[in-house]
């Protein structure tokens, strides 16, 4: 096997997961398995959590194939342990997937992959729903201290990785290439700097949600990293520098030039970029974002929800390989969103509830509804011609003639997500099997459908409502 999935499992421990990795004749000596069994009362005992395995019985089985080991929400595993026999167990280890755990330090935690060498992927993720972004800027910061509770029904102290500082120690080289720290609240700009240093080879960086890093400290880090192609920033103090860092063009001695170097088209960091979501970064005017937009080369994934994106940025828009695009709550307009559509036909996910200049004019219900036919007759056309969609978010201006006039692009459709300012009725809904075969989920947000119950049964077609 090549993957193994240890999830969500509250009860696996240190000594367990030993136990199913160490081999059966150590059960068969009588002195081996004494130490065995010690190990098992000391290392979920309060007091004695720091007892070690001898390290001569630290024989291990080896399973050459696994390259994948998830340990997501284990809350009751000791980090160390896990990371030391995973080293001696699993030599060909690349992806290690651990979130949801809030007893270790995100940088304490990278220093141990000196022993599992050939890792490139971590995923240290932390829930941040419901997350509201911070409306204040952050100039410095610090890891946040992490109380060390336990469990109600658990004697055990859940022991958190120590962070070495930063100052005090080397980093180490790591060969890691993927790195997920979203909603990490102890990633401050110290663990930014100690990444770029010790990550020399990272390619993507999510810190969705870290409110402790700052503009500053991103933008270090942008400066340093230059083989990254894919960064998640959304909900952070991602700004006016960090954007400067990406536009500059990287000169042969590893420094950026000013803003307006002659080539920074074809040699800036964001013209190599394939990702870039910055949702909920408001730290960035819309003469940034236009400066950001017009270098953009071969973007496939673009998040600028919530930003002050304008029309003139979209215009500016350069990509043509766009596969999914979220403009969520800006103030962008049906025709700057047909242009980029015109020219990114490869779009699969379009997101732009909340684009209230989407439906402009007459707010009154029934002039809106005189309307609609023939509101997004430009933007429906587009849609339909160049593109083949899997999900849709449509608030403002969405109605049933939306949706017929966009079935040539809907047969693919997977999710469906219609917000305030949409229309989406009965009639609409009763369309959705045929126009929408392979449709798996329906949000509806503020939507009035006067409908009995038994006439549910047209929409059964679809697995998540």
């Amino acid at each position: 096997m090549q993957k193994i999935d240890l999830s969500n499992c509250p009860q696996l421990t240190s000594a367990i997961l030993l136990l199913s990795l160490i081999p059966a004749s150590y059960f068969m000596d009588p002195m081996q398995r004494k130490i065995i069994e010690q190990f098992c009362i000391s290392s979920g005992h309060p007091i004695r959590e720091n007892y070690e395995f001898p390290q001569k019985l630290l024989d291990t089985l080896i399973f050459e194939a696994v390259q994948e080991v998830d340990i997501s929400k284990c809350r009751r595993l000791l980090i160390e342990h896990a990371v030391d026999y995973f080293s001696q167990s699993f030599p060909s280890l690349k992806i290690l997937k651990a979130g949801y755990l809030l007893n270790i330090w995100t940088t304490g935690f990278l220093q141990l992959f000196e022993k599992c060498s050939l890792v490139s992927e971590i995923d240290l993720t932390v829930d941040i729903t419901p997350l509201i972004p911070a409306s204040v800027t952050i100039l410095s910061s610090s890891p946040a201290v992490i109380p060390l509770v336990p469990e109600k029904t658990s004697s055990l102290k859940y022991k958190a990785v120590e962070t070495m500082s930063f100052h005090e120690s080397r980093p180490l080289i790591s060969y890691v290439t993927k790195l997920t720290l979203e909603g990490r609240t102890d990633v401050s700009d110290l663990s930014l700097q100690y990444i770029s240093k010790s990550c020399v080879s990272l390619c993507h960086l999510n810190i969705k949600g870290c409110i402790h890093v700052t503009d500053i400290g991103i933008s270090d880090l942008i400066s340093r990293c230059k083989n990254l192609n894919s960064i998640v920033v959304c909900d952070t103090s991602f700004g006016i520098n960090s954007v400067q860092a990406l536009c500059s063009a990287i000169s042969d001695d590893g420094n950026f030039p000013c803003l307006h170097s002659r080539d920074k088209h074809l040699n800036s960091m964001v013209s190599n970029l394939q990702s870039l979501h910055m949702g909920g970064c408001i730290g960035i005017s819309e003469l940034y974002l236009q400066e950001l937009m017009s270098q953009t080369q071969v973007l496939k994934s673009l998040c600028l929800r919530g930003t002050y994106l304008v029309d003139q940025a979209l215009y500016n828009f350069k990509g043509s390989s766009l596969e999914m695009l979220d403009v969520s709550d800006t103030k962008i307009s049906e025709a700057a969103l047909s242009y980029v559509i015109h020219g990114n036909p490869s779009l699969k996910t379009l997101k732009a509830r909340g684009c209230k200049n989407l439906l402009k004019g007459d707010s009154s219900i029934e002039k809106r509804e005189s309307r609609f036919s023939s509101l997004h007759e430009e933007l429906h056309a587009e849609l339909g011609k160049k593109c083949k969609l899997e999900e849709l978010e449509f608030g403002w201006g969405f109605s049933s003639f939306s949706l017929s006039a966009l079935e040539p692009a809907l047969t693919s459709l997977k999710t469906i997500n219609v917000g305030l300012g949409g229309m989406l009725g009965e009639d609409a809904l009763r369309q959705l099997p045929a126009i929408c075969p392979q449709l798996e989920t329906i949000i509806l947000h503020f939507q009035v459908i006067i409908i009995y119950p038994v006439d549910w049964r047209f929409l059964l077609v679809s697995k998540e409502i």
